[in-house]
């Protein structure tokens, strides 16, 4: 009886420890990166620059600092999973994808609505600094979320993950030459 006591406090304790398995962090983490995106996307949608457009420009550059937190958090998130079996890789592989097109939208976005950043601060100066340092951070930050749902997929997926992500890094580097 002495013996089961502490065994059972151990298992408990062990039990708190379990590492998830699971692909539910890094679905939930693209879920609200895909929201963010969305609503990101809507604000540069009505941009126009100019002598408004400076509140507009800041709202934007928060709003696009919120989407790299969120990023950033979920790396983290994706770090702490155990590797997914097939069924969980597929299943991410496949929102990760859906997700490449609203990225390219967005940046697609961004760089026709220059001319509107180019005049964003008091309808005289320049906001397109800033959002080329703005793309940079997302770029690092969306590389390295690339790598940790890569490195959790299961082997065939994470030989293929490479494509998905050069093309999204080149993508970035395109936006951002534009406001070069």
């Amino acid at each position: 009886m002495l013996f089961i006591l502490p065994l059972l406090a151990c298992i408990t304790a062990v039990q708190g420890l379990t590492i998830p398995r699971d692909a539910a962090p890094v679905l939930s983490s693209l879920d609200t990166i895909t929201g963010q995106l969305h609503s990101l996307g809507g604000l540069v949608q009505k941009f126009s620059g100019g002598g408004n457009g400076t509140l507009a420009a800041l709202e934007i550059q928060g709003k696009t600092g919120d989407l790299k937190t969120t990023v950033d958090n979920g790396t983290t998130a994706i770090k702490k999973i155990e590797p997914l079996d097939e069924g969980d890789s597929s299943k991410v592989v496949n929102v990760v994808v859906e997700l490449q097109s609203d990225i390219y939208d967005l940046l697609d976005l961004l760089v026709d609505k220059k001319p509107a950043f180019d005049t964003a601060i008091l309808g005289v100066g320049s906001a397109s600094f800033l959002v080329k340092i703005d793309l940079e951070g997302l770029q690092k930050s969306t590389g390295q979320l690339g790598e940790a749902i890569t490195s959790k997929l299961v082997e065939e997926l994470k030989r293929l993950a490479p494509l998905v992500t050069s093309d999204i890094d080149f993508h970035f580097a395109q936006a951002i030459k534009a406001f070069s």
